[in-house]
This record gives structure tokens, C-alpha cells and sequence, in this order.
């Protein structure tokens, strides 16, 4: 299945965290990439996507609501590897 987006709808991601135990990276993405994500997930009942940096998913999360201008991603490789995804998505 080809991307939804890719690096190049990304606006910035930055690290967060709700609780020291709860590591995350919010996505903001540009204009363009949330319209292609608010297209894809329009109809979200049952659709599942993957996320994916430097061709390993990270993420396969279920999606219960539209889309559109960012997300947050947490839980498995982000709490293990933030600090390393997060320079990986971050270089320029």
C-alpha cells in the first residue's frame, strides 16, 4: 500500500510525554499533508495504519476518528527508542 504521507508533508515533531512513564512525538504536519490524511481517514471504521521510519514500523495504530493536521504517537518503539527516532525524523 503506498504512503499517505511522507517526510516531506511533516511541518515539525517534537517530543512529548503526559508522564515520565508515557513517552511520545506529536506530528504536525504541513497544509497539504493534512488534507491527504484527513482524505484518507475520512471514513475511518476499521482502518489501521502503519507507521514507518527508515523502513521499520514503528507504530500500527487503529484509527476511531478523522484525521487531519497531526497526531501522537506512543507506546511500543517510541517508549523504548524516542531519542533515536526522534533524530532520525528530525535530520535534515
Amino acid at each position: 500500500m503506498p504512503a499517505i504521507i511522507t517526510a516531506a508533508d511533516v511541518a515539525t515533531i517534537q517530543r512529548s510525554e503526559d508522564s515520565p512513564e508515557l513517552l511520545s512525538l506529536s506530528v504536525n504536519l504541513t497544509p497539504a499533508g493534512a488534507t491527504k490524511l484527513a482524505s484518507a481517514t475520512a471514513n475511518p471504521a476499521g482502518i489501521q495504519l502503519a507507521v514507518v521510519v527508515n523502513g521499520t514500523v514503528i507504530a500500527t495504530p487503529m484509527v476511531r476518528s478523522p484525521m487531519s493536521s497531526g497526531f501522537r504517537i506512543s507506546g511500543g518503539e517510541i517508549t523504548k527508542n524516542r531519542e533515536q527516532l526522534f533524530e532520525s525524523l528530525t535530520k535534515n
